[in-house]
């Protein structure tokens, strides 16, 4: 269970060592800004993408956040 340390977290029993930030880690981002271009190139979902959503979702809800996810995850890797 996690555990706050002065303004980081820690687990009990492990080293109480601050995390680096996130641009001196090997994260993938996304970009801060995206053209109209790269949205609809990257992010437009593919017929066989919304085929498979709509087999997977329950609902129009999960449906929007399963493309969400699997087209971050097709971007970020």
């Amino acid at each position: 269970m996690p555990i706050a340390f002065g303004g980081h977290v820690g687990v009990a029993g492990w080293s109480e060592q601050p995390m680096a930030s996130i641009e001196r880690t090997a994260y993938p981002r996304f970009k801060r800004f995206m053209s109209a271009r790269e949205l609809h190139v990257f992010y437009t979902p593919q017929p066989d993408e919304i085929v498979w959503a709509r087999e997977a979702a329950g609902s129009d809800e999960h449906l929007l956040a399963l493309v969400v996810l699997l087209k971050a995850f097709n971007r970020l890797g």
